[in-house]
């Protein structure tokens, strides 16, 4: 009913506070420089975040209220300048880097391309 469109309200506030705070208060970017210049705690961060993230996106996703959400979120002029100055930055460009580059080398990985070609090709016969 009504009462969980009331609850998504007061948590997409909260979600944007906080997803502002991090990216955008000086202790927010103190933290995630420190942090992503940890080559471990980057590593796990993004092992951790992949598995949590792929979940939660999957969820997600089928969500209109959840695709409104982040639509207006990222329409957030404040947000995408966030946003932007954090995929800018060199030390998050080569985690997202190092990132891409051990998915595409991870043999889960390489099984899921392999069995999305090997479905498209049985599709193509």
């Amino acid at each position: 009913g009504s009462g969980r469109k009331q609850q998504l309200v007061i948590d997409q506030k909260a979600v944007k506070e906080t997803l502002q705070q991090m990216l955008t208060s000086d202790q927010g970017k103190k933290f995630w420089e420190s942090a992503l210049k940890d080559p471990k705690f980057a590593e796990s961060f993004a092992k951790g975040l992949q598995a949590e993230h792929e979940k939660m996106m999957r969820a997600l996703m089928k969500d209109p209220d959840y695709q409104a959400l982040m639509i207006d979120i990222l329409k957030d002029p404040e947000m995408e300048k966030a946003m932007v100055d954090v995929l800018k930055s060199k030390e998050f460009r080569q985690h997202l880097q190092k990132v891409i580059t051990e998915t595409l080398n991870s043999p889960l990985y390489q099984a899921k391309i392999q069995d999305m070609l090997m479905k498209a090709a049985e599709k193509v016969q």
